[in-house]
């Protein structure tokens, strides 16, 4: 009944995370990202100007939108820990802010790196690397990060699958499966 209970209430709060519109990551990341990854220029000082969510450089304007603060990357991870069966609640919160934590330490990485290619080598550098970080290398960053966080916190379980299989053994249709096999 316990495991009932849990996965049910997993399951809610997955489907309420999905009626939240992904601009709820936003809201939370958004400052810490366009802060974090102008750090290393205002230690440079080198003349970066924000109005809102707009910044300034070298004569060239960039919009920080949703997608520059990775909001997909931190709904993916929530959900990930979610839709997986086995994790006690302190451990599901600790690693979603590991993971959101490495999250945020990346972006801010590739927005540094982004910029810096934009200033010193200009906008094709800029908007070439920019498409190879939002398709390719982002994507397996995230994967790369639930997959540590797995193994630190030492999770055997699949998301959606280990529950469903867990379902599946316990069904009234499993058990008429095995009856016939005997």
């Amino acid at each position: 009944m316990k495991y009932v209970k849990d996965i049910l209430i997993r399951i809610l709060l997955a489907v309420l995370l999905l009626a939240i519109p992904v601009n709820v990551f936003y809201l939370l990341f958004s400052k810490a990202t366009l802060f974090g990854s102008l750090t290393v220029f205002y230690l440079l000082e080198y003349p970066i100007k924000i109005d809102g969510n707009i910044l300034s450089l070298g004569g060239r304007s960039l919009e920080f939108i949703p997608a520059c603060v990775a909001t997909s990357a931190y709904y993916l991870l929530a959900l990930l820990v979610l839709l997986t069966k086995d994790i006690r609640l302190k451990d599901r919160i600790y690693i979603f802010i590991s993971g959101s934590i490495l999250i945020l330490l990346m972006n801010i990485i590739r927005i540094d790196i982004l910029i810096y290619l934009l200033i010193g080598f200009g906008k094709n550098w800029f908007e070439n690397f920019h498409i190879i970080f939002w398709h390719f290398v982002s994507s397996i960053y995230v994967a790369a990060v639930w997959i540590f966080l797995t193994y630190k916190f030492r999770i055997k379980s699949v998301p959606i699958y280990s529950d469903f299989k867990f379902l599946l053994d316990k069904s009234i249709f499993r058990r008429k499966i095995k009856k016939r096999k005997r």
